[in-house]
This record gives C-alpha cells, sequence and structure tokens, in this order.
C-alpha cells in the first residue's frame, strides 16, 4: 500500500544514467490538493469517465483532445474545464495526466511538457497502456526538467472506468506514485505497485496477452460444445463454478459474446497493440524466449485485424472461430 504523499523535503538521487554527471536532485514531488491544476490529455472511451472521476475531486481539471466537440461534450457532461490547445492544459499544471492509444501519441506530450519550462516536482501520470521501454525513457527525459514520471496503466474497461472500481498497474519512483495516489484513487478500486518506471505497462501488457488467450480459448472451447448440442449458457454455469473458469469465460463469454453483442468498449486494434507490447518484452539478447502460446496468441490477434478490422471490438475474434467452424456462439 502506498503512504500519503509527505511534504517534507527528501533527497532523491538521480536514476543510474545521471550519475556519471553527479547529478543530484533535492526535489519532491507536489503535493496535490483540491485547488491542484490537473491537465487530462486523450479522452476516448476510457479516458473521458477516467477525467470525469479526477474532476469530482480535482475540479481544477483541463481537458484536452485533437477533437474540440468531445472536449465540449466533456466539459458539459462533467464540468471539467476546456483547454484550447495541448499547450494551455499542461501549462501550470501540477499533474499532467495522459490516456492516449498508444505510447507514440504520449512521446508527443512528453516534448510539449519539457517545452513548457515545468516547476520541479510536476507530475506526469501516463495511463495508456504503453511501452516498458518508452516508458523508461518517458521517466529519464522528464526527470532532466525535475518531472517525475509514473505509469499507470488500467484494467476494467470503460465500465470500470466509470463506476470508478478499475484495477491500476503502477510503476515508477515511490514517491511520487505515493503523490499521484489521489488521482490515481479517483477511478480505482485496486491500485497495486508493481517497482520501477515500466513495470505497470509490462505487468498490463502480460495482463492483457493472457486476456487474449482466454478469449481465444473460450471461444473455441464453446464451438466444440455447441457442435456436440450442448446448451453453452449451461455450460457456463458449470464452468464457471470449475477449474477451467476465466475472466473471459466468467464476464465476456456471457456478456459480450454469448449475448452477440460484441459491445465491450475495447478494440481489436488497441488489443493487439497491448500483446505486440508483450511480445517485445520477451525479445532477450539470446532472441526470443520460449513461449509458444503466448506466440500463437499474438499470431492469432495479428490475423485478427487483418480479418475483422482494428476497430472491431476485441470480443468479435470469437466471429472468426463461429465462422471457421460453422456455429453460432449463443
Amino acid at each position: 500500500m502506498l503512504r500519503s504523499a509527505r511534504s517534507t523535503l527528501t533527497r532523491r538521487v538521480t536514476p543510474a544514467h545521471h550519475r556519471c554527471h553527479s547529478n543530484v536532485h533535492y526535489t519532491t514531488p507536489v503535493v496535490l490538493d483540491r485547488e491542484s491544476k490537473v491537465a487530462f490529455i486523450g479522452i476516448g472511451a476510457i479516458g473521458s469517465p477516467i477525467a470525469g472521476k479526477i474532476t469530482e475531486t480535482f475540479p481544477n481539471c483541463h481537458v484536452y483532445a485533437r477533437t474540440g466537440k468531445t472536449v465540449l461534450k466533456h466539459c458539459a457532461e462533467h464540468g471539467s474545464i476546456k483547454a484550447l490547445s495541448l499547450r494551455e492544459a499542461i501549462k501550470d499544471a501540477d499533474i499532467v495526466v495522459t490516456c492516449l492509444p498508444t505510447s507514440d501519441e504520449v512521446q508527443f506530450v512528453v516534448d510539449e511538457v519539457i517545452k513548457s519550462e515545468p516547476q520541479p516536482g510536476t507530475l506526469f501520470l501516463d495511463t495508456t497502456s504503453g511501452s516498458m521501454a518508452q516508458s523508461q525513457a518517458f521517466e529519464k527525459e522528464l526527470w532532466r526538467e525535475s518531472v517525475f514520471y509514473v505509469d499507470c496503466a488500467v484494467s476494467g474497461g470503460p465500465g470500470g472506468a466509470r463506476k470508478a472500481i478499475l484495477t491500476s498497474f503502477v510503476g515508477g519512483d515511490e514517491s511520487a506514485a505515493t503523490a499521484c495516489s489521489d488521482v490515481i484513487n479517483c477511478y480505482t478500486k485496486k491500485l497495486v505497485y508493481l517497482g520501477p518506471a515500466g513495470a505497470g505497462h509490462a505487468t498490463k501488457a502480460i495482463n492483457n496477452i493472457l486476456l487474449a488467450t482466454q478469449n481465444w480459448a473460450a471461444s473455441e472451447g464453446m464451438a466444440v460444445l455447441k457442435k456436440k448440442g450442448v446448451n453453452l449458457h449451461q455450460a457456463l454455469e458449470a464452468i464457471n463454478e470449475s477449474s477451467g473458469r476465466s475472466w473471459s469465460s466468467m464476464q465476456r463469454m456471457p456478456d459480450n459474446i454469448l449475448s452477440q453483442k460484441f459491445d465491450y468498449g475495447f478494440s481489436v486494434g488497441l488489443h493487439r497493440k497491448d500483446c505486440e507490447a508483450a511480445h517485445d518484452l520477451m525479445k532477450t539478447e539470446n532472441g526470443i524466449m520460449t513461449t509458444p502460446v503466448l506466440t500463437n496468441t499474438r499470431t492469432l490477434m495479428n490475423m485478427a485485424v487483418e480479418e475483422l478490422g482494428p476497430d472491431a471490438d476485441h470480443t468479435q475474434v470469437a466471429q472468426l472461430v463461429e465462422r471457421w467452424n460453422g456455429v453460432k456462439l449463443e
């Protein structure tokens, strides 16, 4: 459990990549309060409800997205403050929060924060499901300006964000993670601190490739039972009280697949991106680790994007299993 943020000055030694310059910072993370300025960048399917929950506790929340109508809608629904530009949003912000499709978009925000001459101790909270390597690079870049980077990937989808019951995978300097905790807890039921920068995004990537594996396996298993004339709802009732159950069999299958709604709200393209991030973690100086199940899942997700298109819901991989086997999972 993270401790409360402390206002007393503590000595923070720069990471190893700075020590060769004898560069020691005496900066502590800003202590947030209700008046603190929050800059929230990226109000999409999950970013919008996250920003809404943050605004309830931190009303000085300035939101920015590339689409002006999206920003205006958020301000009308949640009482957030409209930022006309990224530069305006991040100017004098105590904490910058990003929720963007990939770490490539986060890089642009990092660059703008650096150019904005931020105050020492400013926080950068990255809720994007991003890359471990890029997250570690962001920490180095921002720390040169005495800005604290914390990666905070989330799980639970848009519905979990609206109910403030997300799980947050947190990595970065522990004092900075503690300083961010009041913001994180606005939308989180379970906060887990996992270690240095990138640890949160790495764990989320593995989480999501495991979810993909479960979705494919559950869909194939249901297709087999359908072919044999077994009632799938009753089959799930039994499986979900037994050792073969998974989050996919307990939630995705009954709610989004057997219902034929395929409407969870998480695209197959973004899910594929997370599987690629997991695959990157498997790379070593001696080549790719031996992970046949996860490697095959990555291959299937790339195929699914080609077949369904990147904007299809990630639960629509079940439609491919239906097509291949001439069944309908319902």
